[in-house]
C-alpha cells in the first residue's frame, strides 16, 4: 500500500479530518460533562443534570449513547407539535367553510338584497396598424428608420416581432427605401 498516496487523497484527509473533529466534540462534551462544578459528580462517571432537565444537545453520558435516545424523543416532540398544528388548521378550515355567506351572524335576517351589477366597461376598439416608412440608407448618417434592427430598437421591440408583423419581408437585412413597415 502506499502511504504517500493515500495522505495526498481529498477523500481519506477530508475523512480524517472529519473523524477528528467528532472525536474532538465528544471528548470535549465529555470533558465538560464530568468536570463541570455545577452538579457533583456520582462515583459511576454519570454526570448528573439539573431537575426537569429532559436533555438536549450536550448532555452526553459518559459514553456518548444516549445521542439515539435524545435524537428519538426529539422526533418524538417535533411530532407531537406537527399533529397540534394540523389539528389547529383543520379547525380553522372547518371554521372558515362554516361562515355564512349571507349577511353577518350578529345581524337578523331580513330581506335578501340583490348583488351588485356588473358595471359594463366600454367595447376595447382594436388599435389601427401603426406604420413606419423606412428612409434610404446612407454610410455618413444613418438614420433609425433605415435598417430593420433600427426600427426594432426604436419601437422597444424586436427583429422577429417586426418579421411576425411583416410576413412580406423575407430577409431581415433587406428592406427598401419608401417601404411601410408595421410596427404595431
Amino acid at each position: 500500500m502506499d502511504w504517500r498516496a493515500l495522505l495526498h487523497n481529498r477523500l481519506v484527509l477530508f475523512g480524517v479530518a472529519g473523524a477528528a473533529a467528532v472525536g474532538g466534540l465528544v471528548w470535549w462534551k465529555r470533558r465538560g460533562a464530568s468536570g463541570s462544578a455545577a452538579g457533583a459528580s456520582s462515583g459511576s462517571g454519570m454526570s448528573q443534570t439539573p431537575a426537569g432537565y429532559a436533555g438536549g444537545p450536550g448532555s452526553f453520558d459518559s459514553t456518548g449513547t444516549d445521542v439515539a435516545s435524545w435524537l428519538g424523543s426529539y422526533s418524538g416532540n417535533l411530532q407531537t407539535q406537527l399533529d397540534q398544528y394540523q389539528g389547529q388548521l383543520t379547525d380553522a378550515l372547518a371554521n372558515l367553510q362554516q361562515v355564512p355567506t349571507t349577511g353577518g351572524a350578529a345581524t337578523s335576517p331580513g330581506p335578501a338584497t340583490p348583488p351588485p351589477k356588473p358595471t359594463q366597461l366600454p367595447p376595447v376598439k382594436p388599435k389601427a396598424p401603426k406604420y413606419v416608412s423606412a428612409t434610404r440608407y446612407t454610410t455618413s448618417a444613418t438614420p433609425w428608420s433605415s435598417t430593420l434592427s433600427g426600427i426594432a430598437r426604436h419601437y422597444n421591440t424586436s427583429v422577429g416581432a417586426l418579421l411576425k408583423l411583416n410576413p412580406t419581408i423575407k430577409n431581415a437585412n433587406v428592406i427598401y427605401a419608401g417601404q411601410k413597415i408595421r410596427v404595431g
